[in-house]
């Protein structure tokens, strides 16, 4: 039991000290990330800024930051999808592709700090703006993923 009590002390511990990054001068933190056991939780959903790749969260129950510029961002969420049809005939095609959700727009100021949980939500299309309180309680048990970029 006491190897469990320090696990969970450790994971409360890593996910707080997350919180405690500061903006870097001139910039904004946003943080992306997954809540836990979602559906679709082992595909790989990339975070982009209109048409920039920003990170991949590989896996449900992840998280990045983000140093974002002042201005606009077009936040969506893209996976591969790939689907084999077969005609009445029996001959089978199969194709590939992304699925892109509906775009978030945030209006980023220099400074401040905004939480993205890009996770299915609703109708599969949207990711949505939360409150800090609101994502530290869905990132707790949330692995932090290092923004590597495209």
């Amino acid at each position: 039991m006491p190897a469990f009590k320090f696990m969970a002390a450790a994971l409360l511990l890593s996910t707080a000290s997350a919180f405690a990054q500061t903006p870097t001068a001139g910039k904004a933190l946003v943080y992306v990330y997954r809540t836990p056991g979602q559906y679709q939780a082992l595909v790989p959903y990339s975070i982009y800024d209109s048409e920039k790749k920003l990170v991949t969260l590989p896996h449900s129950g992840e998280w990045a930051v983000l140093d974002a510029d002042p201005g606009e961002m077009s936040l969506t969420r893209r996976y591969p999808v790939t689907m084999t049809i077969t005609s009445p005939s029996g001959v089978a095609k199969t194709t590939s592709g992304m699925v892109s959700s509906r775009p978030l727009t945030l209006q980023v100021a220099a400074g401040m700090t905004y939480y993205v949980n890009v996770e299915t939500l609703g109708n599969n299309k949207l990711i949505g703006l939360r409150t800090e309180a609101k994502a530290r309680k869905e990132m707790q048990k949330c692995e932090e993923v290092k923004a590597t970029g495209p």
